[in-house]
């Protein structure tokens, strides 16, 4: 549901939300960077033909960019300078790569120059509209149409809308229960052996063997059994790369594990 506009936070107060979101996870992203000094926002003005938005120039009080977090839930904000060298881009003007095969006049990206790019990623850009009748809407251009759309949303939604996603994110990470240690000590063994890619997938893989270790530990289950039912979770999995073809590999895993935690 779209939030109406009073509603609507103070971009200092969303940012907050999103500080303390983002600080919370596990692993930590690198911090956000700090805001535009004074200095940063003379020059950004002084390079466009419009004037910079209060809410834009808000937000780069706050922070200028998003810098290195990389979230889906957080759009990757341009800072001040990103901004300047963007703008300027678009002004002379970015050819449209499906708009005209006329080589000596090329169709180019529409652009208007009291447009501002706050986001920029290959051959797309999110720009805040300012002119007068736009009401602060964000638009999006492509360099592969001549077509522009309309995001729907203003600059103060986008950053509400990141902050909520950004915290329901944080919600669900801490709502994960932890995965058993038969299932952190399987995932961790075949890392070791090279069947199962060193990255976050491991313990998405532990979470799924959880099923299979509930269904062990809740009634009695021959290590066969118990073997089959890890085996059959980790071939489903898209996580896993390679898994073992015999279920006596998993079995010499759980013997194992079990010999280690015998005291």
């Amino acid at each position: 549901m779209r939030v109406t506009e009073k509603e609507l936070p103070s971009i200092p107060a969303l940012w907050t939300r999103i500080e303390r979101a983002v600080s919370s996870l596990d692993p930590p992203e690198p911090p956000l960077p700090n805001g535009a000094t004074d200095i940063d926002l003379l020059q950004l003005q002084a390079s466009l033909m419009v004037d910079v938005p209060d809410e834009l120039s808000a937000s780069l009080r706050c922070h200028n960019g998003t810098g290195g977090v990389a979230l889906d839930e957080l759009p990757l904000l341009l800072d001040a300078d990103e901004i300047t060298a963007e703008y300027e881009r678009l002004v002379a003007g970015v050819p449209c790569e499906m708009g005209s095969n006329d080589q000596d006049d090329p169709a180019l990206v529409s652009f208007q120059t009291d447009w501002i790019p706050i986001q920029a990623f290959g051959g797309v850009w999110v720009v805040f509209d300012t002119s007068e009748n736009s009401r602060g809407q964000l638009l999006i251009l492509c360099a592969e149409e001549t077509a522009i759309s309309v995001l729907g949303s203003t600059y103060t939604e986008l950053l509400a809308k990141a902050a909520q996603d950004v915290e329901e994110l944080v919600s669900s990470v801490s709502a994960e229960p932890e995965p058993p240690a038969w299932a952190v000590f399987l995932v961790q063994q075949l890392c070791d052996t090279g069947k199962l890619e060193l990255t976050g997938k491991a313990m998405r893989v532990a979470t799924q063997v959880e099923d299979a270790i509930e269904r062990y530990s809740s009634r009695p289950r021959s290590p066969r059994q118990v073997a089959d039912d890890l085996l059959d979770v980790l071939v489903d999995s898209d996580a896993v790369e390679e898994v073992y073809a015999d279920a006596n590999d998993i079995l010499q895993l759980l013997a194992d594990f079990e010999a280690a935690a015998t005291p």
